[in-house]
Order: C-alpha cells, then sequence, then structure tokens
C-alpha cells in the first residue's frame, strides 16, 4: 500500500551586507560580505490523513516571535496547525545576529520561512522512505577540564561525553529519483571563528556541497542540527595531549580557516553520502503525528554574573512591545522566577523527530536514543524557541562557559527530555 506524499523547497534568507553578525560579543564589526548564501529549507509530508513541515533555517536561531507569526502565516498559506510547523535553526556564528537587525528582514523572514512551506506543499509528489544511521568524528566534546583558559571552557576533550551518530532520512520519489535528505549532527558550526565578517553557513556549507554537487537541480539537503551544546568542531588548533595543554591557536590568515572549515564539513558530507548508500529498504506506508507542549522551567535562583550581564543587555536591546510574546529572557530579566517554553515532536512512521529549545548538551540527545524505541530518533536544539544553554547536571558543579550561560538550574534539561519523551511514546 501507498499513502505517502513530499515535497521539499528552499529559499534564500541571506541578510544584507552590514548586518551584524551573531555568535562572538567580540565581534564589533558588521558583516563586509557573502562567504555563502543562508537558506530556509523546507520539508512537507502528507500521508493524506495529516500534514508536517519542517522549516531549518540557516540562523544562529530563530526568535520565538518569529516562530509565532511565521506558523500564523503557514496556517494562512498551508492550513496546517502551529503543532505541526517545527521551525528550527542551525546555530551558525556567521549567521545575522537575530536580537539585532533591522525589523523589514523579520518580515520577510516570516513570508520567506511560509512560503518555503508553501513551495514544498506545491511539490507534493508520491515517495518513499528510507532511514539508516552512520558515525563521523567532525565533532568533539570541548569541556576539557585542564583547559588552559579555566577549567571546563571551550578546549577540545576526545574524552569527553559525545555522539558521533550522523541520523540519515532519505526521501525519493517512486522511480527512484532522489528529491532530497534530512540528516542530524551534533555539532557548533563555528570554524571560520570571530575574525571572520562574511556572512556563511560555516561548516554546513561544505557538507551540503558535497551531497548537491551530484544530484539533480531541485534536490535539498536539510540539517538538523543535534544537541551541541557542549560540542565543537574536532579541529586542528587545539593540543589537548600536551602538558602544559596551550592556548588554541587559531590562524589569522581567513584562507587557512577555511580550509580547516572545508575540512570538518567535507567529513559530515561525506559520511552521510556513505549512509545513503547504504539504504537499500523503503517505505511508502507511513503514520505521522505531532505533539507540543509548553514546558514550565524554574529559573536558577544562583544567577551568574556573566548571565545577569547578557539579560540585561538582551531586554534593553529588545524591548517588550504590545502584542508581542516574551521570549525568555524577558521572561526572566523581569524578574519571574518561571519561564514558559516549548518542546516539540513529530512522528514520521517509526522514526521520531525532537525539537527542544536553546543550546542543549549532547548528554540529553543520548538519553533521548536510548529512551525512545524507535529505529531512528532525529534531535534539534534551538527549535521553535532560544533559551541559551541547558547544561546536564553534573556540569553546574564543575562550571564553565556554558554553566555561566544558563538560566536553567541543574534539572532543567529533565524536564525537557520528560515531555519529549512522553510526548514521542503516545505519538508511536
Amino acid at each position: 500500500m501507498h499513502n505517502l506524499k513530499a515535497g521539499m523547497a528552499k529559499i534564500v534568507i541571506t541578510p544584507p551586507v552590514g548586518s551584524r553578525l551573531s555568535g562572538y560579543s567580540c565581534r564589533q564589526a558588521p558583516s563586509t560580505g557573502v562567504l555563502d548564501e543562508l537558506y530556509a529549507r523546507a520539508l512537507v509530508v502528507d500521508n493524506g490523513q495529516s500534514k508536517l513541515a519542517l522549516v531549518v533555517c540557516d540562523l544562529v536561531w530563530v526568535p520565538k516571535d518569529i516562530v509565532i507569526r511565521s506558523r500564523d502565516r503557514i496556517k494562512e498559506l498551508c492550513g496546517l496547525q502551529a503543532s505541526e510547523a517545527m521551525i528550527c535553526g542551525i546555530h551558525t556564528h556567521t549567521g545575522p545576529e537575530m536580537d539585532n537587525i533591522h525589523a523589514s528582514y523579520l518580515d520577510d523572514l516570516v513570508d520567506k520561512i511560509a512560503g518555503a512551506v508553501y513551495a514544498a506543499l506545491n511539490r507534493l509528489t508520491d515517495v518513499r522512505v528510507g532511514w539508516a544511521q552512520g558515525s563521523c568524528l567532525a565533532g568533539v566534546n570541548r569541556r576539557l577540564p585542564k583547559a588552559p583558559r579555566t577549567p571546563y571552557s571551550l578546549y577540545t576533550d576526545p574524552d569527553g561525553i559525545f555522539d558521533p551518530t550522523v541520523a540519515v532520512l532519505k526521501i525519493e520519489d517512486l522511480s527512484g529519483r532522489e528529491m532530497g535528505v534530512l540528516f542530524n549532527y551534533a555539532c557548533h558550526p563555528v570554524c571560520l571563528g570571530w575574525e571572520e565578517l562574511r556572512i556563511s553557513k560555516d561548516f554546513l556549507h561544505f557538507t551540503h556541497g558535497v551531497l548537491e554537487k551530484e544530484a539533480n537541480s531541485d534536490y535539498v539537503s536539510m540539517f538538523l542540527q543535534g544537541c551541541s551544546g557542549n560540542v565543537n568542531p574536532r579541529w586542528q588548533w587545539d593540543k589537548p595531549d600536551l602538558s602544559p595543554v596551550p592556548m588554541s591557536v587559531w590562524p589569522k590568515d581567513a584562507a587557512s580557516r577555511l580550509v580547516e572549515t572545508r575540512r570538518i564539513g567535507q567529513m559530515l558530507g561525506a559520511e552521510v553520502l556513505k549512509v545513503l548508500a547504504s539504504i537499500t529498504r523503503y517505505e511508502t506506508d507511513l503514520k505521522l503525528g505531532a505533539s507540543s507542549r509548553t514546558v514550565t522551567l524554574p529559573v536558577r535562583e544562583d544567577m551568574p554574573e556573566p548571565m545577569k550581564k547578557l539579560l540585561a543587555e538582551r531586554a534593553q536591546h529588545c524591548p517588550q512591545t504590545a502584542g508581542k510574546p516574551e521570549n525568555a529572557y524577558r521572561q526572566v530579566a523581569s524578574g519571574k522566577k518561571t519561564l514558559e517554553t516549548e518542546v516539540q515532536v513529530f512522528r514520521i512512521g517509526a522514526c521520531v523527530l525532537i525539537a527542544l529549545p536553546g543550546e542543549v548538551f549532547v548528554d540529553y540527545q543520548i538519553d533521548l536514543r536510548t529512551r525512545i524505541k524507535s529505529p531512528l530518533v532525529l534531535v534539534s536544539e534551538l527549535a521553535n524557541d532560544e533559551i541559551f544553554y541547558v547544561p546536564a547536571a553534573y556540569a553546574y558543579k564543575q562550571g564553565g562557559y556554558e554553566v555561566h550561560y544558563s538560566m536553567l538550574p541543574p534539572q532543567g534539561g529533565k524536564l525537557l527530555v520528560d515531555s519529549a519523551v512522553e510526548q514521542a511514546e503516545q505519538l508511536l
């Protein structure tokens, strides 16, 4: 029996040159050019009874109010409910600074996110879907206990917790013509560094290049950012095996940084290609399901000074306006003791797609894949909302960069994961 249709599309969302770039407070100059285009990439699946839409934007994240506005526009254009539209960012540190960009770009972004879904919906065709997993060492834990600057802070730890899983969902029409791929991996896109002033997807530009190079012209590759809160690229600039551990030595010239960015991106792309080639079994009759819940999280009482400062800066740059929903930092900066956010789950056949807010430690991704009984669990962080870092409970005693920039107490991550597991079990 066959009941499954799918469509894929992508639309350019590159901001104007001169926009501020995200990811580094030390980067003060605006962007000076475009290294590669940014896109909103959409996948729509339809089994005749249900429709689901996934949109992945090549942005550091998508602000909560833009998610809400985009979902409203998607409902208007396509008839999908809010719980049936999942909107994620890839966390590139060379995309636009979303809290400090002209309102006209954000208005246009809403239309383009919805437009990508509408385009995908109008390309629905009978499809078959296959899935498999691989393994890649493009990423690595970044919380070395003996890090040279401060313990547990932003330095390669080859012995640290890490998930090398590359989860792959392959979509092709019934003739075997490949339409696209959805692949999931956890790794911060930060190879280009703070001195880079050109707009880019970072290493993912080269990953997509590997996948799309030999494909047909309308092929769409979609990357789902896994829980990379404590995962960086496994670059050659850290030397954790030396004693004493030296400071990272990043090349001053952009060309050398680009070489390493290409190497990391092609590693991941090559593994996705290998996994795609291994898929020989397909499904054409799949159950679809969607679930979304509001989760109330406690705000930590021992708020670190760096987080207090950041909250004050964000609240000042993004004043509350009438009719605009409060994002997480507005909620906390106003003195609230809890914050509300969203956990969303899709079911595509036996596969599960989990959407979590914030920069989540990879430990929780591993936990989700252990607890959910599914052959393929795809996990996206920075989905539908941004709540800063979500560290694992043990990390609070260690300290380090991510702990200093978290609004949550140690139990915060477990509350998110428990909600995801419960929703997945109900959908399955």
